[in-house]
């Protein structure tokens, strides 16, 4: 729930940006992590540094779409190179985002921090960014100014896409558990065979000590009467 209202939230995130600039977007960046992290979490230090993320990454992305878009003037006024712009930049601020957050917890829990890593593991999160802003995108271009009235008149498109972002990630989710599933068994069976060969060598272990250092002769016989 938190990840698809999310996403339609980074709809008017990325309209802001079009319109009235970073520095809009990067507010409504902070605002929108805020309220997921505020719900998701009871730590400080996520309520306070996911928002602080995002904007930091939305306004260091925003404003190199701004310099890209006026660069590009007057085509990148046009459908295609604005789209083409406005999809690298989400992934841009899917990319930078998603880097500053996990690399925060990661440092806080003094684990290394590995961004190809991190990336992969997060990847399906920018089809939702990718998808959010190329709703952004045909909204500034068919309606033009972000106004209250395109709130209603993107009402139908947005529940399209909440409905499915909403299934994709759950088949997302679904997949990731069940990876986690298998990994978690492969290392429960894992563990479980080195107990088992730790308590295979204690058990030799004590048999040959018994065995050498014995006051008395010892010798194994098989069941056929061969001294083994």
């Amino acid at each position: 729930g938190a990840k698809t209202s999310g996403s339609v939230a980074e709809i008017f995130v990325f309209l802001l940006l079009l319109d009235y600039g970073p520095a809009a977007a990067a507010i409504a960046a902070a605002a929108e992590a805020g309220t997921i992290s505020w719900r998701t979490s009871n730590r400080w230090t996520s309520r306070l540094g996911s928002p602080a993320m995002a904007a930091l990454a939305m306004h260091a992305c925003g404003s190199g779409f701004e310099v890209a878009r006026e660069h590009l003037a007057p085509e990148a006024s046009q459908v295609g190179p604005l789209f083409a712009l406005l999809l690298l930049m989400s992934l841009a601020y899917f990319a930078a985002g998603t880097l500053l957050m996990a690399s925060l917890i990661k440092l806080k829990r003094g684990e290394p921090v590995r961004p190809l890593q991190i990336l992969r593991d997060h990847g399906w999160l920018a089809v939702g960014y990718a998808g959010s802003a190329a709703i952004a995108g045909l909204l500034h271009t068919a309606f033009g100014r972000f106004e209250v009235s395109v709130i209603f008149a993107a009402a139908p498109i947005i529940a399209v896409m909440l409905a499915t972002l909403h299934i994709y990630f759950r088949h997302a989710e679904d997949q990731a558990r069940i990876r986690a599933e298998r990994v978690a068994a492969a290392e429960r069976a894992a563990a479980e065979s080195a107990r088992h060969l730790a308590e295979l060598r204690e058990s030799e272990g004590r048999f040959q000590s018994a065995f050498t250092h014995a006051a008395v002769g010892m010798v194994l016989v098989a069941t056929d009467d061969r001294v083994v």
